[in-house]
C-alpha cells in the first residue's frame, strides 16, 4: 500500500489540464497551438516547475527539500470523419536539491483506436503504459519499507454495437504489473524483488438510450482472474484469486453544460489460499462535470475501490476517495482553482485504517495561447491507526507551461 498514491500529483495534473485545454470556452482564443500532420493534430507541451516541500517522503521524518520538475508531453489525435486514432506520451522528471535518492523519471503512454465497420458496429482497442513510484510501509515491522518503480501495462479490446435506442459492448482486458523494488530494513537494503501481477477481465456491458437528457442506463458483468509471480521470500502472503462483479449505472446530461455518470455494484473475490476468507463488498464510481456559468466550472469524482494486499493476514484494502475541483475565471487571463480531496482507507482483518485530507489552490495566468504560468500551494494531512503512516505536508511551486 502506498501512502504516496493516496493523492494525485497536482503539478502533473495541472500540466495535463493545460495540455488538454479544459479551461472553459470563455478563456479560449481563435489562434491555437499545435499542427496537422497527415490527418493527425499534433500537440507538444513542456512544463517546468520549481518548488519546496516540508515532507519529501510523506512520513514522520519530515525531510524538507527544494525540487524541480520537468514534464514533457506529446499528443496526436486523428481528424478523420470515420475511424479514430489517438496517442499520447508524457515523461515526468523530478529532481531534489539534497535528497537525490528520491529523484524519479516516470513515463506514461497511451494509444487507442477505433475502426468503424458501419454506423452500428465498430471495434476499438486501448494500450496504456504507466510508471509510478512505490513507497510502502508495512505494519508490525521495524519498519520495512519497499521503494522502487511500478510499471503497469493495460491492454483492452472491445467490440461495440449501438443504434439510436440501445448499445452493447464485449470487453477483454489484461492488466500486467511489474514492481521493481528494494526492501530496506532500518535503512539497509536487504533484498531486491520483482513482484509481478496479472489480471484478466472479461466484461459485457449493455444498455438503452433515451432522448431525454441523453440518458443511457446500463448493466454490466465482469469476470476477473488475478495471479501473482512472487520472487521475494519475505512477501509470501501474495494471493491468487478469482471473482466477479455485477452492477449497473447511468450516464446523462441534465443540461447542456452538465454531464453525470454513476455506476456501481457488488463484487465477490475467492482466494486460492484457504486460510483467507472469501471477500464480498461493493464498488462504485460517480463523476460530475458542470460549467455552472461562463466563468465557473465544477468537476467532482467519488470512488470506492478494493485491491488485494500483500500484507500478511489481510485479504484486501478498501479505499473511498472524493474530490471536487472548482475553477473560476477571474479575467480572460487570470483563473483560480481549488481542489479539496478526502480519502478513507481500511485494511481488512487488520487494525490499520486512516484518513487523508489534501487541498490544493492554484493561481493561473495565461500569457497567450502558447504559454501559461501557475502558482500552487498544497496541504496534506494524514492520520492512521498505525503511527508510521501519519504525516503532514506543505508544498508550494511555481510552474510555466509552453504549448508548441
Amino acid at each position: 500500500m502506498s501512502t504516496r498514491s493516496l493523492r494525485v500529483d497536482t503539478a502533473t495534473a495541472a500540466a495535463l489540464v493545460l495540455l488538454a485545454g479544459t479551461v472553459p470556452a470563455a478563456a479560449q482564443t481563435v489562434e491555437k497551438p499545435g499542427f496537422l500532420l497527415e490527418g493527425l493534430a499534433i500537440q507538444p507541451v513542456l512544463t517546468m516547475s520549481y518548488g519546496h516541500t516540508d515532507n519529501v517522503l510523506q512520513d514522520t521524518t519530515n525531510q524538507k527539500d527544494w525540487r524541480v520538475k520537468f514534464i514533457g508531453g506529446l499528443t496526436a489525435n486523428s481528424t478523420w470523419s470515420e475511424h479514430a486514432l489517438n496517442a499520447s506520451y508524457t515523461r515526468v522528471m523530478t529532481r531534489y536539491q539534497r535528497l537525490s535518492a528520491n529523484d524519479t523519471s516516470l513515463d506514461n503512454a497511451n494509444l487507442n483506436g477505433r475502426y468503424d465497420f458501419n454506423s452500428n458496429w465498430n471495434v476499438s482497442g486501448i494500450l496504456t503504459y504507466t510508471e509510478n513510484q512505490i513507497a510502502r510501509f508495512l505494519p508490525n515491522a521495524t519498519p520495512l519499507a519497499i521503494q522502487g518503480i511500478s510499471e503497469t501495462l493495460v491492454t483492452t479490446g472491445q467490440l461495440n454495437y449501438g443504434d439510436d435506442t440501445k448499445f452493447t459492448s464485449l470487453v477483454i482486458s489484461r492488466i500486467g504489473v511489474e514492481n521493481s523494488a528494494a526492501a530496506a530494513l532500518s535503512g539497509v537494503t536487504v533484498a531486491n524483488s520483482n513482484l509481478d501481477r496479472d489480471e484478466y477481465n472479461y466484461s459485457i456491458i449493455t444498455g438503452v438510450k433515451y432522448a431525454t437528457w441523453e440518458t443511457k442506463p446500463f448493466v454490466y458483468f465482469t469476470r476477473h482472474i488475478i495471479s501473482y509471480d512472487d520472487k521475494f521470500d519475505v512477501m509470501t502472503q501474495l494471493r491468487n484469486s478469482k471473482g466477479f462483479q455485477i452492477g449497473g449505472g447511468v450516464t446523462m446530461k441534465p443540461m447542456p453544460t452538465m454531464s453525470l455518470e454513476v455506476r456501481g455494484g457488488p463484487f465477490y473475490q475467492d482466494f486460492n489460499d484457504i486460510s483467507l476468507d472469501k471477500q464480498v463488498g461493493w464498488l462504485g464510481l460517480a463523476t460530475l462535470n458542470w460549467q455552472a456559468a461562463e466563468d465557473w466550472n465544477i468537476s467532482a469524482r467519488a470512488t470506492r475501490v478494493f485491491n488485494e494486499t500483500n500484507i500478511p493476514g489481510s485479504t484486501g484494502f478498501y479505499m473511498n476517495y472524493v474530490s471536487v475541483t472548482l475553477l473560476h475565471l477571474l479575467t480572460k487571463e487570470w483563473s483560480l482553482d481549488f481542489t479539496p480531496a478526502f480519502t478513507n482507507y481500511r485494511l481488512e482483518k487488520q487494525t490499520l485504517s486512516g484518513n487523508n485530507i489534501t487541498g490544493t489552490v492554484g493561481l493561473n495566468y495565461r500569457l497567450n495561447p502558447f504559454a501559461n504560468l501557475r502558482a500552487e500551494y498544497l496541504r496534506s494531512h494524514q492520520r492512521a491507526t498505525l503511527s508510521s503512516f501519519n504525516y503532514d505536508e506543505n508544498a508550494f511551486s511555481l510552474s510555466a507551461t509552453v504549448l508548441f
